[in-house]
């Protein structure tokens, strides 16, 4: 039987990408604005070479439940949604869903940063069928990152992350990242449409899946496969 996660400790200096230390730094010059306690809808707060759904993206663009975000080669988008920041990097592409205090991220492609100001969150990110899910009852800051359809990179950097691959969960610990094999890799055959009731119905794999075809991975299919 395989095993779905690679383990590897990571230096905070040199195997963390800059867009986790950019997160970081966009906590701590928002920390004012987020003690108002705003319930407004997502908004961007940095956006160059970016998208949301077709119209160009740009600064205080507001973000509505379920639009497709999209980054392009040199692209780069920041995101505030209540006390929860993302920062979608160059060639990627996400959704955000957001209704009451629950937040759920679909990363379709490239990578994502979140940080999360420790209030008790309610915050869920998958990845190729991947779920992940930071401990925010303190400040939560992490990256996940699809190098292939086969093979999801997790890493954080305050507070830890729980990661769930089929029936498989590991907690990936602060200033660690680990490589993920999902049990199937996921291939999008329309863009994903849902609100947050059909997206409860998520972990019992109900309409979610219908957003996409499977595709059987294997341990062979990571482009760098680390051992344990």
């Amino acid at each position: 039987m395989r095993k779905a996660f690679n383990a590897r400790e990571i230096s905070l200096i040199r195997g963390i990408s800059p867009a986790i230390y950019v997160t970081l730094a966009l906590i701590l010059g928002s920390w004012a604005s987020l003690r108002t306690g705003s319930r407004s809808s997502r908004r961007v707060t940095f956006a160059n070479g970016a998208s949301i759904g077709i119209a160009t993206a740009s600064n205080g663009s507001t973000i509505f439940s379920g639009d497709l975000l999209k980054t392009g080669e040199a692209g780069r988008l920041q995101i505030q949604s209540g006390t929860i920041q993302f920062v979608l990097d160059a060639r990627s592409a996400a959704r955000i869903f957001k209704t009451g205090d629950r937040v759920l991220v679909e990363l379709e492609q490239g990578s994502l940063a979140y940080s999360a100001k420790g209030v008790s969150e309610n915050l869920t990110l998958f990845a190729q069928d991947i779920r992940f899910v930071p401990r925010t009852t303190e400040l939560a800051v992490g990256q996940i990152t699809i190098i292939s359809r086969c093979d999801v990179q997790a890493s954080t950097s305050r507070s830890s992350l729980e990661a769930t691959s089929g029936k498989e969960t590991r907690t990936i610990d602060a200033n660690k990242s680990y490589s993920v094999i999902p049990l199937f890799g996921v291939d999008y055959k329309r863009f994903l449409e849902a609100d947050l009731a059909r997206l409860s119905r998520i972990s019992a794999h109900a309409d979610y899946h219908r957003s996409h075809n499977h595709i059987a991975c294997s341990p062979g299919d990571q482009k760098n496969p680390k051992a344990p």
